[in-house]
């Protein structure tokens, strides 16, 4: 939260004289989202409407085509008009959100490992340190590397990155490969 608000009021500083909406984490974290935002959308959704992409019936009526956007879709807001919200999300393309469903939005500047999994970046700042040292392990450290597309700088304590390396969580593979090779 705080990060996102801290590169929010850097890259996309909070105008009030723009179109925004205001969401809440809880009775202490508020944030805006205003045309320009980076967010990510934190639950699933079907069958969002598809901004400006319809198709034609044989009855000639015409219908709205709809997609899903999952959890960890990442996208950037183009327009909040009449209760409603255009977002960018890359690899579905603008879509419009109710405003209502808004509080599934939240920014998207910085997010954890687990919530960045299935997505990629061009470019991704990942910081390890022993504060949380029970998840530090190879396959966390791992994930959060291979989420750049081109470039990640990896910023951490010695100690963390070292422990992270050394320790593996998953012991044996759970899969059914062996029972279908012997199968057949």
């Amino acid at each position: 939260y705080n990060l996102n608000t801290l590169i929010q009021s850097k890259v996309n500083p909070i105008n009030p004289k723009r179109k925004h909406i205001i969401n809440s984490l809880d009775k202490d974290h508020t944030y805006t989202i205003q045309v320009g935002d980076k967010v990510m959308n934190t639950t699933n959704k079907y069958d969002v409407p598809l901004a400006n992409e319809t198709t034609i019936d044989e009855f000639g009526f015409e219908h709205v085509k709809k997609t899903d956007v999952f959890n960890g879709n990442f996208g950037v807001v183009k327009d909040i008009d009449d209760g409603f919200i255009t977002i960018d999300f890359v690899g579905i393309g603008e879509v419009i959100f109710d405003a209502k469903d808004s509080k599934s939005l939240w920014l998207g500047y910085a997010c954890t490992i687990s919530k960045s999994q299935g997505s990629g970046f061009a470019y991704t700042i990942v910081t390890i340190d022993s504060s949380a040292y029970i998840m530090l392990n190879a396959e966390l450290l791992y994930t959060g590397i291979t989420r750049a597309k081109k470039r990640c700088a990896l910023i951490g304590e010695n100690k963390a990155i070292r422990q992270a390396i050394k320790k593996r969580e998953t012991k044996t593979k759970q899969t059914y490969l062996g029972y279908l090779l012997m199968e057949n």
